[in-house]
């Protein structure tokens, strides 16, 4: 009997375990935006951590043709950082490595939410309804002893809205109420 307990208590035991680090997630992710062709934009980079205090964010971005990046280097951070700076590296065409890191090895602060945002914009000569890959590799989220806690991530897309197709010009009004049964 004390055998057969035992290892009841055993089995229950590492099922609590597992479903314990089943729930932790490090997580770098840009989620789709929805934009205008010709006009600027804030690029979102969220970071969710549930299991550890994250001091750094590392990672390289390609952003599609039509996407002008150039201004990424005034990248803004949130203020989830905590005295954190920016560090936005040019490697080839539309392809950048940003990192996010504290010289005093800072936390950045709370669990979810945005860290950073890269102004950017879209080119007027790209199609309205189409969709832009973001690709994003050599994710980092480091601990503050420089462990690599990443357990996922993920680039969304970039999506060009399409506008009606009529504009309103020229209106004028001569009064300043209107009445629904007003003609």
């Amino acid at each position: 009997m004390n055998t057969k307990r035992l290892y009841q208590i055993i089995v229950a035991l590492l099922l609590t375990l597992s479903g314990m680090e089943a729930q932790e997630r490090n997580r770098l992710y840009i989620p789709d935006v929805t934009v205008e062709a010709g006009k600027d934009f804030q690029l979102p980079v969220y970071v969710q951590n549930t299991s550890v205090n994250i001091t750094a964010v590392q990672f390289t971005l390609k952003a599609p043709e039509g996407v002008d990046v150039s201004q990424w280097k005034n990248s803004k951070l949130t203020d989830r950082t905590n005295g954190h700076k920016v560090a936005v590296s040019d490697k080839s065409e539309n392809t950048w490595t940003i990192m996010v890191y504290s010289t005093t090895n800072q936390t950045i602060r709370g669990n979810a939410g945005i860290v950073l945002n890269l102004p950017s914009k879209i080119d007027a000569s790209v199609a309205e309804g189409t969709s832009l890959e973001l690709e994003i590799s050599r994710v980092v989220l480091s601990d503050s002893l420089g462990r690599n806690v990443l357990t996922d991530f993920e680039a969304g897309n970039i999506l060009v809205k399409k506008t009606p197709d009529f504009t309103a010009t020229d209106v004028t009004c001569n009064v300043s109420i209107l009445n629904p049964t007003d003609t």
